[in-house]
């Protein structure tokens, strides 16, 4: 259960710096409220604002926007148009990439008010109606936040597959108040800086707060930390203690956590959004989501070992063109679909959409067919329903997210409109099902031995998924890791950026990827992002990665 103990964010957060060259110029992050350490925690009420605004800074546009640009990396969506993003569709970054920036820094900012938070809490003084048993919550979540942003940093700006490399990230030793430079820690002493962080978690709620991180959320942070780290036995025990105390809580379904997302016991850390008071920064983009791209669509046709047998409807392009000529049909439609976008579209008539297409780089052939799915997508949504219409021959997870999707933006994952009062889409960073996946990964890759704990840990979760046990055990020993790879990306496929990451794992571990995204990730691409090019100017320790 979810304990509904909601928690208002402010801004104000104990970050007393200027500028900071260990990350690069800070100069355009602009804090409403601005405090000194020794005073901004005064009693419990401010140490929860405090926190609350730790949390807050997730939300802001750069660290949401670039979840966005990267599913376009990942192959999980078609299109998006966000600052950065054409670098980020054909994987070819460079170090003046805004998205990339803009991300690093939030992170960054994150982690300085993760430290300068435990730093005034953990001083000894005495805070007027705070328990020591909160208190050590409130600390044990600071370091799981902080924790998250070096995973998220390694594994976009590091080399985190290589525990033997030097690439690993810049770790700040504590708060940063004035210009300082430091290098980058190694891949390996990065990952004993995120484990011990976590370590000192371990005190957080089991009950926390919505939007908040708790123990459970700890431990499979830990985990799949572990995985990435190459420590497959480690990593195996933290999942398979994390299934032994919430197994009761995955959801009998692949659908339903993301039809309530706040109320799911499954999802166990989110941002808690609402509007108007508190929503990601990159919201509006939501309805990109919609789009599946064609590496997703690829292996959501494949994974069921007949590939080429996916069909999403078999309407006839000559009978949706017809449908649209008759009465006022296209004027309507079209209609529903600018409101359906809260505005961001503002099409007059089918060409548009074949238009907008077109201007992403597909041919007209390619346009046109991807604008007719549209609007038979969204015709199925006002109700109109062609002779013919109905998705077989792909994944179950692919099909409940598209097919008949709900709510607004085209994709069951994220159901609330943009700009209406009340809860509003969020982040799901982590969910119980993926502990389930890293435990049939580690036990796979620990060997033949292991064989048999990656079968009974992969079908317990992909049973809900339609695939039963025969099918698992049929999966050749040689093809294990593979398989078990792709069912967790038809899993978080938009998720956590995990899509990606795993993707490039795959490359470098076992020599290839396990989805058709050859032209995205392969040794020409851009597979660690660059550090962005303020930051090494501003650090002079600071080393970009020899490309």
């Amino acid at each position: 259960m979810k304990t509904h103990r909601y928690i208002s964010a402010v801004a104000g957060i104990a970050l007393a710096f200027t500028s900071c060259s260990l990350i690069g110029s800070l100069d355009d992050l602009k804090i409403d409220y601005v405090y000194t350490d020794e005073t901004v925690i005064s009693d419990a009420a401010s140490a929860e604002n405090v926190l609350a605004g730790i949390y807050a800074s997730w939300k802001s546009f750069g660290n949401c926007a670039f979840f966005t640009n990267q599913a376009l990396r990942a192959g999980t969506i078609r299109y998006a148009n966000i600052v950065g993003y054409d670098e980020f569709q054909i994987n070819q970054l460079t170090d003046d990439n805004t998205s990339l920036e803009q991300f690093y820094t939030g992170q960054y900012f994150i982690i300085n008010g993760a430290n300068s938070f435990i730093e005034a809490l953990g001083d000894g003084r005495q805070i007027t109606g705070l328990s020591d048993e909160r208190k050590e919550e409130m600390l044990s979540e600071a370091y799981f936040l902080k924790a998250l942003s070096e995973h998220y940093l390694l594994c976009t700006f590091g080399q985190f597959y290589d525990q033997t490399s030097e690439y690993g990230i810049v770790i700040p030793d504590g708060p940063v108040r004035e210009s300082i430079t430091k290098a980058r820690s190694t891949v390996a002493d990065s990952y004993d800086v995120i484990l011990s962080d976590l370590d000192k978690a371990v005190n957080a709620p089991e009950y926390p707060a919505v939007g908040h991180a708790g123990r459970y959320a700890v431990m499979l942070l830990r985990a799949k930390v572990l995985l990435n780290a190459g420590r497959y036995q480690d990593a195996a025990l933290t999942a398979g203690n994390l299934i032994q105390a919430k197994d009761a809580d995955l959801a009998g379904s692949f659908q339903e956590p993301f039809a309530a997302p706040y109320e799911s016991s499954e999802i166990l850390f989110d941002l808690y959004c609402t509007y108007p008071e508190s929503t990601l920064g990159s919201d509006s983009y939501s309805y990109y989501y919609g789009s599946p791209g064609d590496v997703l669509t690829d292996l959501a046709d494949s994974i069921d070992g007949v590939p080429g047998d996916g069909a999403t409807s078999s309407v006839s392009n000559e009978d949706v063109a017809a449908w649209l000529a008759e009465g006022t049909n296209e004027q309507d439609i079209i209609a529903y679909i600018n409101e359906m976008n809260m505005g961001f579209t503002s099409y007059i008539s089918f060409q548009d959409i074949v238009d907008e297409y077109v201007s992403y780089g597909f041919s007209e052939a390619e346009a046109y067919e991807y604008a007719i799915q549209e609007i038979i997508s969204y015709a199925e949504l006002m109700g109109v329903e062609f002779e013919g219409s109905g998705w077989t021959g792909y994944d179950s997870r692919y099909i409940q997210t598209y097919s008949n999707p709900q709510g607004s933006n085209g994709i069951s994952k994220y159901i609330y409109p943009q700009f209406v009062s009340g809860p509003s889409n969020t982040i799901f960073l982590l969910r119980l099902a993926d502990a389930y996946y890293i435990k049939a990964e580690a036990e796979a890759r620990q060997g033949e031995s292991h064989y048999a704990d990656a079968r009974d840990a992969l079908a317990r979760v992909i049973e809900r998924a339609g695939y039963d046990r025969d099918y698992v055990d049929a999966i050749p020993d040689d093809q294990l890791v593979r398989t078990i790879m792709q069912h967790r990306f038809m899993e978080n496929f938009t998720e956590n950026m995990d899509d990606y990451y795993d993707q490039v794992r795959a490359l470098i571990l076992d020599g290839e990827n396990f989805c058709s995204n050859d032209g995205c990730v392969s040794l020409t691409n851009t597979l660690v992002a660059p550090v962005p090019r303020t930051a090494i100017a501003g650090n002079n320790l600071l080393e970009q990665l020899p490309y």
